[in-house]
């Protein structure tokens, strides 16, 4: 009797070490596998973007198809730096060694090295073929529009400088003088500011905006400093 009750307690303790040792397992495995996610993640995220910009970059690209290539690679490069710094911001280097093993027994296989190889040469051959159309493209139709260069576009061209410039002398000055807050009169905000008031002597008020104030009250008070106004004067600023 003794002999079964022990031989079940020592069946029990190492079913639960057993149970233990494979739940630790499961959760080193599941938290690995969970760093490896957010590793993809965020390398993913990085190259996104860092193709785009790559992209952005080469669409306003005004340089010949070496510089073009040599300055998007280099912004390419700046988002895998970013990408550097945010896996060692959030990974410690233990979770990072613990990935990147993970990772080469992974790649170890030769079928998964075949496919990871194929699939980086291919992004990097279709990568390189994209920016050369890109560019290519940005040169022909700069090639185009200068061929293009007639009477027609001198014209245009002449038309529209001269209705900037008719814009700037008419427009502009007048949207600076509204807009600067120390001419403009702090009733209305729209005219300049043109009558001294008496005895405060503060100029705040246009004319219009002046004539209304008496107009509406028997004795005018300075919206400022609230004094009787007893004299104004016209000035120009």
């Amino acid at each position: 009797m003794d002999l079964i009750v022990t031989f079940i307690s020592d069946l029990v303790h190492q079913v639960f070490d057993f149970s233990c040792i494979l739940t630790w397992i499961c959760l080193r495995v599941t938290s690995l596998s969970i760093l490896t996610c957010n590793f993809f993640f965020n390398l993913w995220c990085s190259l996104s973007n860092g193709l785009e910009c790559a992209f952005d970059y080469l669409e306003s690209c005004d340089q010949n198809l070496f510089v073009c290539t040599l300055n998007s690679g280099w912004i390419f490069i700046k988002s895998l730096k970013d990408f550097y710094f945010d896996i060692t911001y959030s990974m410690t280097m233990w979770q990072i060694l613990a990935v990147c093993l993970w990772l080469g027994i992974i790649t170890f296989s030769p079928t998964i090295r075949k496919i990871m190889l194929n699939c980086i040469a291919f992004l990097l051959v279709g990568s390189f073929a994209a920016l050369t159309k890109l560019v290519r493209r940005k040169m022909q139709n700069k090639k185009v529009q200068a061929k293009k260069w007639s009477l027609i576009g001198v014209f245009t061209f002449l038309v529209t400088a001269s209705a900037k410039g008719i814009y700037r002398i008419c427009f502009r000055r007048k949207s600076k003088k509204t807009i600067d807050p120390n001419l403009t009169c702090i009733v209305c905000i729209d005219r300049q500011k043109s009558v001294l008031l008496m005895p405060c002597k503060h100029v705040c008020l246009c004319e219009e905006c002046t004539s209304g104030l008496f107009n509406s009250r028997k004795i005018g008070i300075c919206p400022l400093c609230r004094v009787v106004i007893t004299n104004t004067m016209s000035i120009y600023m």
